[in-house]
């Protein structure tokens, strides 16, 4: 930042000695270029907290569901989200998405430049259905290579609810194990999830494409 502002402040300094800028001008061009600079570099903070995510359900009673969305964020970043908007699989579109609060104790990972958010809410079903709840939240870690400019890429999370009295009311898998470990660089890195259904559902693991803008393949 000072070696950048340094030279811009020289490279005008040359133009007012050769073109006679009045000093007027020079001081109102000068704020344009500070101006955008402070925008660019707090976009450029805000768009790159998130490291992984998950949504999980519990059923309460009846058609009522208790949400949890757990997130892995970068803790030394400007963006730190205290609200998610959450789609919880029945709102039409163009309607406003509700907001989950964070909540206040915040698991700081040490050592590791991350944190452990967790936001909750309830919500009432109309009836039996398959509902597809859904976070997004901009944006990704820079430099996942397996992704194509990932710092700009939304980060999206889904979990599918099937409502079904034939079946009995469902909960969701749980991930006793948090993805914060840390792995090198050209070593073998392994993650156990550590999952575990309420249930006693059958558990199956599969590779999918990640989500992207608008909860589309990206």
């Amino acid at each position: 930042w000072s070696d950048f502002c340094c030279y811009q402040l020289n490279y005008w300094h040359r133009q007012n000695v050769c073109f006679q800028l009045p000093m007027k001008r020079y001081m109102h061009m000068l704020r344009y270029l500070f101006g955008f600079l402070f925008v660019f570099l707090c976009f450029s903070a805000e768009a790159t907290h998130n490291r992984a995510g998950e949504i999980t359900y519990r059923h309460i009673e009846g058609f009522t569901y208790e949400f949890t969305i757990t997130t892995c964020t970068k803790t030394s970043v400007i963006a730190d989200r205290q609200w998610l908007k959450i789609n919880w699989g029945d709102v039409p579109v163009g309607q406003i998405l509700d907001s989950l609060e964070r909540d206040p104790n915040i698991q700081f990972v040490p050592g590791q430049d991350a944190q452990i958010n967790v936001y909750k809410g309830t919500h009432t079903y109309s009836g039996p259905g398959e509902y597809l709840i859904q976070m997004a939240d901009p944006n990704r870690n820079e430099g996942i290579v397996n992704i194509i400019n990932s710092v700009d890429q939304v980060f999206c999370v889904q979990s599918l609810l099937v409502i079904n009295p034939q079946t009995g009311h469902n909960n969701s898998v749980q991930l006793l194990n948090s993805p914060k470990e840390q792995a090198c660089l050209n070593r073998l890195w392994e993650h156990n999830p550590g999952a575990f259904d309420p249930d006693g559902d059958l558990l199956i693991y599969s590779l999918v494409t990640p989500l992207g803008q608008d909860l589309d393949d990206p």
